[in-house]
């Protein structure tokens, strides 16, 4: 199985680090990066 992972803006601070983390958890492939290196680039300071 492989999971796209399409998510967007989500409402809530981490939302959109949901899904890789969940495929993570469980084993389950998915298309684009881990849950870590989505969560540092979406709470970047500028």
């Amino acid at each position: 199985m492989l999971v796209y992972n399409l998510a967007r803006d989500g409402r809530k601070e981490g939302k959109k680090s949901l899904i890789p983390s969940f495929c993570d958890y469980f084993s389950i492939n998915y298309t684009g990066s881990n849950a870590l290196t989505v969560s540092l680039c979406r709470n970047k300071f500028i």
